[in-house]
């Protein structure tokens, strides 16, 4: 595998451990669990090694010129296309429950500017700027919680 593989997998794991420790702590605020977190990080966690395990399979494949297998296996194509399809759509509906529920409760806490969905969707695609704006924004509330 590629160094930025391994790069964007450190990365992805980073993410995923922020947003479900995120997740905990609103929780843990709030009283009742709002995310399903049982739920939630099995399936994501399940769904993001499934799709490393196809890359690393079709990687290997593609590096050592076995193509003529791609005949016999048209069904893993389809499959991966719908993992990469898939993948997408879960980490942005994380994002979305997260920052629907840290609007929420700014509102409840009457903060002047509120988290909105839709730049933190975007700068989530990117990971990292996602975390960050996300952030700020719980930052805001805990010192809120605190006086």
């Amino acid at each position: 595998m590629s160094t930025y593989l391994y790069l964007l997998l450190i990365v992805l794991i980073i993410f995923l451990i922020w947003l479900f420790y995120s997740m905990k702590l609103i929780i843990d605020y709030k009283g009742e669990d709002i995310f399903r977190l049982k739920l939630r990080i099995p399936l994501t966690i399940t769904l993001m090694i499934l799709l490393i395990s196809y890359y690393i399979y079709w990687n290997d494949i593609i590096l050592h010129n076995r193509m003529s297998i791609m005949q016999d296996y048209w069904w893993l194509i389809i499959i991966g296309f719908i993992l990469c399809m898939l993948w997408p759509v879960v980490m942005l509906k994380n994002i979305y429950d997260l920052t629907v529920v840290i609007k929420k409760l700014e509102e409840g806490h009457k903060v002047e500017k509120k988290c909105s969905v839709v730049i933190a969707l975007l700068l989530s695609i990117y990971l990292l700027p996602g975390i960050v704006y996300l952030q700020l924004h719980l930052n805001k509330i805990r010192a809120m919680l605190r006086n």
